[in-house]
């Protein structure tokens, strides 16, 4: 199924290289962190593959395939519809209902509290892959193979200060997942997977 949800993309993709070479690094650098973080590497993969696949698709297109109630929630961050779009399509067109796969993909944009090991793993690959020239990618993947927790937190404050330095509000979420992964990374929260 992998080589064929890749295939897909790929063709989605084709006039956007730039970002299929994103995707497909990101799926490089998630399938390494599974391995090193013994997760599930299928799942790990699926999520990685798809997780932009929604990236270029209009606005109508993404609130198509999304609840009202989740075009509400994230309506000052619309940022996340290609994220919960991109779940759902993955889900329609696959039949995969998977929520650990479904919510990698939701919630790689800005994260979330007590997220499962692949959502921590597609989370950090999607901005430690050696495409992103814009930040130490190398020090962010290594952090992310000794200490994914650690990774997450620091990845969660690079994310914030672009928001932020957009004189953009952070949605709650992302607040409430800041918050989270810092009492983990200082030992006041017992980490989950």
């Amino acid at each position: 199924m992998i080589a064929q949800i890749r295939a897909d993309v790929k063709e989605k993709l084709k006039h956007h290289p730039k970002r299929l070479r994103h995707v497909l690094a990101v799926e490089k650098t998630a399938h390494a962190l599974a391995r090193i973080h013994q997760a599930d590497e299928t799942e790990t993969r699926i999520a990685a593959i798809y997780h932009d696949t929604m990236k270029y698709a209009s606005l109508s297109e993404q609130l198509r395939y999304l609840p009202a109630s989740e075009i509400e929630r994230f309506q000052s961050a619309p940022v996340m519809y290609h994220a919960l779009s991109a779940a759902a399509e993955l889900e329609k067109t696959y039949g995969i209902s998977d929520p650990i796969i479904l919510d990698a993909i939701r919630y790689h944009v800005f994260g979330r509290p007590h997220m499962t090991l692949v959502e921590k793993i597609v989370f950090v690959s999607d901005m430690c892959e050696p495409n992103r020239h814009f930040l130490d990618w190398k020090a962010l993947d290594q952090l992310a193979q000794k200490d994914l927790d650690k990774a997450v937190y620091e990845i969660m404050i690079i994310i914030a200060s672009y928001v932020e330095k957009d004189d953009l509000p952070l949605h709650p979420l992302q607040e409430e997942a800041m918050k989270y992964y810092k009492e983990v990374c200082c030992g006041q929260t017992q980490k989950s997977h």
